[in-house]
């Protein structure tokens, strides 16, 4: 199978990108043609190692936060002629590493085959938390919103993806959404992740993935697959240059 990996690495946050895409070759759909689209404001050939991957770099001009996640599917859009030549497509988070393998579990049913075609983490921060406290979007006048009663799971917004048809078609929804909200001033409350959890309970996912696939890397270490990196939120997303080169800091 063709498989695309998208990630978006902007400003502070290439400083994670080399450490991804090497737990990637290690861990990613081994056996599988693996297609990396970087999304970046730096040129990938001074950022990233050789790698057996082969990779499609896209421009991606760094935004304020929340912008670079806010923005995401507009952002991965720019690629989606050259996404939908694949079979599969999934976008993880660059601030995250995979530390076992993960494979064709996260495939679903054959490519332009009958069905929903998507696939979904749960979040690992609302497992065991009830439903009253998951961070839907509420308010009425967003097209994120999620009305009392809906959902059933609330998904993180770091590991996705799903046959290349269904994802691009959400995100080009998801896009359409945002923009729309962005047209009346309104900020989902959790950016892309609000947008994606919405868009799931009109469109139910047909992978639905353990929060292994997506977690602090103290969480289940027997199990888990996938892990987001210690950092400081507040540096990394603050407005301010890096004082490192970003090929350096790895």
């Amino acid at each position: 199978m063709k498989v695309a990996l998208c990630i978006i690495a902007t400003g502070k946050y290439k400083r994670f990108l080399c450490e991804l895409l090497a737990t990637a070759e290690r861990y990613f759909c081994a056996g599988h043609e693996v297609q990396l689209f970087v999304f970046t404001d730096a040129d990938p050939i001074l950022i990233l190692p050789p790698s057996s991957f082969r990779l499609h770099p896209f421009p991606a001009p760094h935004e304020p936060w929340p912008g670079p996640t806010l923005h995401r599917y507009r952002t991965m859009l720019q690629a989606a002629d050259d996404l939908l030549a694949c079979d599969y497509v999934y976008y993880i988070d660059v601030d995250s590493r995979f530390v076992r393998p993960v494979g064709e579990e996260i495939f679903g049913g054959a490519p332009g085959a009958p069905g929903r075609g998507l696939t979904a983490t749960i979040h690992f921060g609302y497992t065991n938390r009830p439903r009253g406290e998951w961070t839907y979007e509420h308010r009425p006048f967003s097209r994120a919103c999620v009305w009392p009663g809906e959902g059933k799971r609330y998904y993180c917004g770091g590991f996705q993806g799903g046959r290349a048809a269904n994802y691009v078609e959400a995100m080009r929804i998801m896009n359409a959404a945002i923009a729309d909200d962005e047209g009346h001033g309104i900020t989902a409350v959790w950016h892309d992740e609000s947008h994606w959890n919405r868009y799931l309970i009109d469109h139910k996912p047909e992978v639905e993935l353990s929060h292994d696939y997506m977690c602090p890397p103290q969480w289940r270490p027997q199990t888990q697959r996938i892990v987001i990196v210690g950092k400081n939120n507040a540096e990394i997303r603050a407005d301010r240059p890096e004082e490192t080169p970003s090929h350096a800091v790895v």
